[in-house]
């Protein structure tokens, strides 16, 4: 089943930068990556995605349903984090959630409960969001975007902010949830290695439009890694040359 499908998308903003002429097709249980420098794209594919931005031109669908036609309902089925969390500073972790529940219907403090446990950050239910540390906020942002049970989720940037051992942990947090769950992800980075270990699937963007497009499996099999990919790509089918002045293909 075809969960998100986007063509020829266009977004511009002054100055030029935006994206233009994006085309992808995320299939369920993907964890689909956008690989792009800071500027190149992701945020505003993934914003138009959402709703959060108007596109100027092109389509996009979920769940085989139109996004413009069928926004409230098949939003429904969508969490996201873009950007900087966004959360009540005032109140505690455990109230966000169960406020972010409440639009869905479904305040369950034990679910919300369960979110906190997932992300770690049961043990400072009670604290003030607004006191967190960054990667704190970050894995607060993460289980708002789990509240309403998506079966796909938008995650733009979801390791910004944490350490090693917390980077880890969130990616054993999405590659669990898309095993075990069947949630479909499209999540964004600028940092190849961690696509390469996190996504099955991966669409290199550069200057507003899609450079590349490939299974993991795939560049690994033609690739020494994710990151020579992404120069390839950049560059144009380029060779990617080293210190010895070799190039990698």
């Amino acid at each position: 089943m075809t969960v998100c499908e986007i063509k020829n998308l266009r977004k511009k903003f002054r100055g030029g930068r935006g994206v233009d002429d994006i085309s992808l097709r995320i299939e369920e249980g993907d964890v689909f990556g956008l690989l792009g420098a800071n500027g190149a794209g992701k945020t505003t594919t993934m914003k138009v995605v959402t709703g959060l931005m108007r596109k100027d031109a092109g389509e996009v669908s979920l769940f085989g349903e139109a996004l413009e036609t069928s926004f409230e309902r098949v939003m429904r089925r969508v969490g996201a984090l873009i950007e900087t969390p966004a959360f009540y500073g005032y109140m505690s972790a455990k109230a966000n959630l169960m406020t972010a529940a409440a639009y869905y219907g479904k305040p369950d403090p034990a679910a919300c409960d369960g979110l906190l446990h997932l992300v770690r950050l049961y043990e400072y239910r009670n604290d003030k969001a607004g006191r967190f540390s960054l990667g704190m906020k970050q894995r607060l942002g993460l289980a708002l975007a789990f509240v309403g049970d998506p079966a796909f989720c938008v995650l733009d940037e979801p390791s910004n902010g944490l350490d090693i051992e917390g980077i880890i942990e969130i990616r054993n947090i999405i590659l669990g949830m898309s095993r075990e769950r069947r949630v479909t992800f499209l999540v964004s980075s600028h940092q190849s290695a961690e696509i390469q270990k996190l996504c099955n699937k991966v669409a290199v963007i550069h200057e507003g439009r899609v450079d590349g497009a490939a299974t993991t499996r795939w560049v690994l099999e033609n690739f020494p890694s994710m990151e020579d990919y992404y120069l390839y790509c950049v560059r144009g089918g380029q060779p990617v040359a080293y210190n010895d002045g070799v190039g990698a293909y």
